[in-house]
């Protein structure tokens, strides 16, 4: 007589089978995960692509500084490549207490541009956000190493610590460093300085962005916020710059 396997009463799964869910389950969850780290990644990457190339340029020439080249820097020991791995977590520290004091604003406005975001410019009102949505090591590395200070401002926070400029960032140090505290600059500065813009624009047919203004600005001026910039452009650009909806392409054919 043949006997039948005994039947487990319905609603109760074996072990195996609770373990063979429960891994199903974390093979989805770790897959899903990897797919948004993946994407993650993937935006992080066009994003770093769509930085404009004057910035690029501007950067290699040392015209901005990141907060990760500034404490490694820093931490370097002097007559080798070794570095102080206290130091340059003291050097964070400083920089974003700084950051977060608003020791980087000019006329209202965050001079911190974020890498990560296409370089935009990054506000401290959005630092307590970033951090509470990100773990402590992410938000290091995709924040904190990611922020970059404009020459001017990076000079004038090695003044306020009394460091020395340090030789491979130039043969010329920043104008804060060799002409003492720098002065605001004056609207009829700005004004002259955006006239001969206009002028030079105009003649190359070209018809900037406001952004594209403040960044020109920023580059040859030092550290001039965007309201300002953006005040003397409504006074002073050619209607057609400030018409509405008009082409993205800035550039006359």
């Amino acid at each position: 007589m043949t006997t039948r396997p005994r039947k487990l009463p319905t609603g109760e799964p074996s072990t195996a089978n609770k373990q063979s869910k429960l891994s199903k389950v974390e093979l989805q969850e770790g897959l899903r995960q990897q797919m948004l780290d993946d994407a993650l990644q993937t935006r992080l990457r066009r994003r770093q692509r769509a930085i404009p190339r004057w910035l690029k340029q501007d950067i290699s020439r040392r015209g901005w500084f990141s907060f990760a080249e500034i404490a490694d820097e820093l931490a370097r020991l002097p007559g080798g490549i070794k570095r102080d791995e206290s130091i340059r977590e003291q050097a964070y520290i400083d920089l974003m207490a700084s950051f977060r004091n608003g020791k980087f604003d000019r006329d209202g406005s965050s001079t911190i541009l974020l890498k990560s975001l296409s370089m935009a410019p990054f506000p401290r009102s959005l630092l307590d956000g970033a951090k509470e949505s990100n773990d402590p090591e992410t938000f290091q590395r995709q924040y904190v190493e990611q922020f970059y200070l404009p020459r001017r401002a990076c000079a004038e926070w090695f003044v306020d610590r009394n460091l020395p400029w340090p030789v491979d960032w130039g043969d010329s140090a920043a104008r804060a460093l060799t002409n003492g505290p720098t002065k605001p600059l004056s609207d009829d500065a700005l004004r002259t300085w955006y006239a001969a813009r206009v002028k030079q624009c105009v003649a190359a047919g070209k018809e900037p962005t406001r952004r594209e203004d403040w960044r020109a600005a920023t580059a040859d001026l030092g550290t001039v916020s965007q309201k300002r910039v953006h005040a003397i452009r409504n006074e002073s650009a050619p209607s057609s710059w400030t018409a509405r909806g008009r082409r993205k392409d800035r550039t006359k054919k």
